[in-house]
């Protein structure tokens, strides 16, 4: 190895060396993902299976029918929004023969939640003043 460093230009060694240097890290990159990957889906997984089982516990609660109006007043019904569905890109609704009938890009955002939930607070309290 030390004869064939020596034959090789400056440019050539340090291209070398360089090659050498990002082989290493791109093996210890590898490995480092490749222990950390299964807690970063984990993680994921636990999340998704705790809105999977409270969406069905919920549903399973309100008695809504699994159907394209059932879903639709189930997501847009104040009483069952859920606001970790925020945290999820979207949460999609099938039926039994695995056909669409809702999903949560329908709901609007939280922060008209927090208004609407802001102005019936104030509301109420000021009806209990009165």
């Amino acid at each position: 190895m030390g004869k064939i460093l020596k034959n090789l230009s400056i440019l050539q060694k340090f291209l070398f060396i360089n090659l050498v240097v990002f082989i290493f890290i791109i093996i210890i990159t590898f490995f480092y993902l490749g222990a950390i990957q299964k807690n970063l889906i984990n993680e994921k997984q636990k999340n998704h299976t705790n809105i999977i089982t409270q969406t069905i516990l919920n549903l399973e609660k309100s008695n809504i029918k699994l159907n394209e109006y059932g879903i639709s007043e189930f997501l847009f019904s104040k009483k069952s929004r859920f606001p970790y569905f925020e945290k999820l890109d979207r949460v999609i609704f099938f039926d039994e023969k695995l056909n669409w009938i809702g999903d949560t890009r329908s709901i609007p955002s939280s922060t008209l939640l927090i208004e609407e939930l802001t102005e019936q607070s104030s509301e109420n309290n000021f009806n209990n003043f009165v």
